[in-house]
């Protein structure tokens, strides 16, 4: 480029399945000095509407796309001129030419891809989901991951590689969350559970491990008492009925802002270094599609807070293998709760790791699912 301290300003990739965005209205006008975190242009994807904000200070020196313009993931939106640099238009329009020159739109897995994003229509409901083929032997019996409450896929990404050294992982944006429709029914673990099930029904309906976390833990326990499991892995939860903080919950629905959401993330980790600017950010985007807080609020109505239900109880009633994994410094659902369980059930405590457990100790929780996985084959 002519000037290094022009930036241009990009179409963000918001989620692993984007591949495009559309320009829908300008914030910032051409001569505004913005700070980092202003917003800057308002941007809509095929599953939100979402606020671009500038990434580092400059002066938008160029407006380069027009409102209502569809551009691919990486192309050029607008220029940033850093403190010091030439804002002559003869220097901006070079480094525009330069720029798109130069511009190659990355290249995206598509829908019929093995492991690229998929969707399936469950119930009339679109249901995103993934599959990790693995690298264990031919007929390895797979594992399904189910995430928790206000989550979605991408919070297994620590987890996916090493399991699928031994064999293929599912995992899916559950109703409500994610890229999967904001349809929930009443909320209900049964409704949400139906649909899991009518998933597996679809994807993979032979034999299978189950894992879940938090609100996917009480899925899994539900599932288990409908179908038979290989095995089963409960994740700072025990299913239907585990005691979890309400405030907490009231709160995570609630927060519409940085400032308001961050103190909520913080609680859910005992590392607070691991609640990075990204990943709030992500969460908000999340939140901000249409229709989130009011499937959220029923989700936790109906599944979590209006449960009066002893899940300890329950665990008694399952002939599936089952191993408690949770955190010793879980600040949303405390781990006494493992007091009383089943002699059969396997209880790890790993003392160091908050409520997101699999992500703090990934190697641990790892190791301990695909231990469970490989002694009930």
């Amino acid at each position: 480029m002519t000037s290094p301290l022009l930036l241009p300003l990009t179409m963000p990739k918001w989620g692993m399945s984007m591949t495009s965005g559309k320009v829908i209205e300008w914030i910032a006008a051409e001569g505004d000095h913005l700070q980092k975190g202003d917003e800057v242009v308002e941007i809509e994807t095929e599953k939100s509407l979402n606020v671009l904000e500038a990434n580092c200070e400059g002066l938008l020196v160029r407006r380069v796309a027009a409102e209502g313009d569809e551009l691919p993931v990486g192309a050029l939106l607008g220029v940033l001129a850093a403190p010091g640099s030439p804002t002559d238009p003869e220097t901006i329009d070079t480094f525009v030419a330069e720029f798109n020159a130069s511009f190659v739109p990355e290249t995206v897995e598509g829908e019929d891809t093995v492991t690229g994003p998929r969707r399936l229509t469950v119930d009339g409901i679109s249901i995103a989901h993934r599959y990790h083929p693995g690298s264990g032997p031919p007929g390895a019996s797979p594992v399904v991951l189910l995430h928790g409450f206000g989550g979605d896929q991408e919070g297994w990404q620590f987890n996916i590689g090493d399991m699928a050294m031994d064999r293929p992982v599912r995992t899916l944006d559950l109703p409500g969350h994610g890229l999967s429709a904001r349809v929930v029914g009443d909320g209900s673990i049964g409704y949400l559970t139906g649909v899991v099930s009518d998933w597996l029904d679809e994807v993979e309906p032979g034999p299978v491990h189950l894992v879940g976390h938090s609100l996917g833990a009480a899925l899994a326990v539900e599932l288990a008492s409908r179908r038979e499991f290989l095995s089963l892995t409960l994740i700072a939860g025990l299913g239907p009925g585990t005691a979890v903080d309400e405030e907490y919950v009231e709160g995570f629905i609630t927060a519409e802002r940085r400032r308001q959401l961050r103190p909520y993330l913080l609680r859910l980790f005992a590392d607070p270094r691991l609640v990075t600017r990204d990943m709030v950010e992500a969460v908000l985007r999340a939140k901000r599609i249409e229709s989130t807080p009011e499937a959220l609020r029923r989700i936790a109505t109906a599944s979590i807070l209006g449960v009066d239900t002893d899940p300890v109880e329950r665990l008694h009633s399952l002939t599936t293998p089952v191993q408690v994994i949770w955190g010793g410094r879980d600040d949303i659902a405390p781990s006494s709760q493992v007091d009383g369980i089943p002699p059969s059930v396997r209880v790890e405590l790993i003392a160091e790791a908050g409520h997101m457990v699999h992500v703090e100790a990934a190697s641990k929780v790892n190791r301990l699912v695909r231990g469970m996985a490989a002694g009930h084959p």
